[in-house]
């Protein structure tokens, strides 16, 4: 994965792309109304524009996972990622007319997550199957995770460290994050296999709860 700052580039320029994909839809229906022609014609372009728009974050999220060279494993599952994301942007695209330009401005951005995902899913297929990964049903916080995982590749085939990067954006974590976060720091990998996982104590977490709790006031 990642720095945190090409999670935030990467952020900020796939939200404004999906925004700029509905913005002129409304402008036309504010214009002519929307069930005049011209706001039909425009819904026709808006649902071009989701497509190259999800299509677009995909790739360059695919790319950032894969550190610029994607494997043929990797583009398999790209093309798998897109197909079902634009599946979903097709339908968004539908529902435009029943939505206000708020409402279509938030459902957009809420693909951004889907396409940060993209980066874990690229970067997960060089390393072994892991315990656990953000967004997993069996952590506290569930998909309402916002979690990244951090992986740096070391020398030597399969060889690796993996961080368990908390939200930036949260003010609070969920227990299982916390300690995911001071117990993979980091989780080994070598030669493909996992070699050692810490253990977090429960003074350790409370400890940690506080200390976050400090740096959010």
């Amino acid at each position: 994965m990642p720095a945190r700052d090409v999670l935030t580039a990467f952020t900020e320029e796939a939200s404004r792309r999906m925004a700029v994909a509905v913005q002129p839809y409304y402008d036309v229906v504010e214009r002519f109304g929307v069930e005049s022609l011209e706001a039909r014609v425009a819904q026709s372009l808006a649902r071009l524009d989701l497509e190259r728009a999800v299509r677009e974050n995909h790739i360059d999220a695919a790319n950032i996972g894969a550190g610029g060279s994607l494997s043929p494993d990797a583009r398999g599952v790209l093309q798998d990622i897109i197909s079902t994301d634009i599946y979903y942007a097709e339908r968004f695209a539908d529902d435009l007319p029943l939505l206000s330009r708020a409402q279509a401005l938030v459902r957009a951005n809420m693909y951004v997550a889907t396409q940060r995902n993209t980066i874990t899913d690229i970067t997960s297929l060089e390393l072994p199957t892991l315990p656990i990964y953000p967004k997993d049903s069996r952590l506290e916080c569930t998909w309402h995770c916002k979690c990244n995982l951090q992986v740096v590749f070391l020398f030597g085939a399969g060889n690796a460290d993996v961080y368990w990067d908390l939200d930036p954006a949260g003010r609070e974590h969920c227990d299982d994050c916390l300690r995911l976060t001071a117990s993979w720091r980091p989780l080994q990998i070598r030669a493909g296999q996992i070699v050692g996982q810490k253990r977090l104590r429960r003074d350790d977490l409370e400890r940690l709860k506080v200390a976050f709790a400090r740096l959010a006031a």
